[in-house]
């Protein structure tokens, strides 16, 4: 057992824990809304890779407006015609199309 600053005898740990709870519950930033007010807020994009077979479900769980297109330029494994694949696809609706390759980088970017 230590003697602690305080005088009193116990270790440092068993000292702390009251005092870190207090102080951690200050310093943690503290979220108005909840991670999903924050998506539905539209201040939230997600950028895939638009070959990804599970597109689809990512469009479905963060919603066609929060899309961009991820095009990791200038890396040399990435498909050279990445956008026109997205647009051949048959199992994403033509309104996510639109919003990933045009209204979302707009809007993200300030420019609509």
């Amino acid at each position: 057992m230590d003697t602690l600053h305080d005088g009193t005898a116990g270790t440092p740990l068993q000292h702390s824990k009251g005092y870190l709870s207090t102080i951690l519950t200050e310093t943690i930033p503290k979220a108005k809304l909840s991670p999903t007010e924050y998506l539905e807020q539209g201040n939230l994009y997600f950028s895939a890779e638009v070959e990804d077979v599970l597109l689809p479900q990512v469009i479905e769980l963060v919603g066609e407006k929060q899309m961009v297109f991820g095009t990791d330029m200038p890396h040399g494994d990435r498909e050279r015609f990445a956008g026109q694949g997205l647009a051949k696809r048959k199992d994403i609706s033509d309104s996510a199309k639109a919003a990933i390759l045009d209204a979302n980088p707009k809007h993200l970017y300030g420019l609509s």
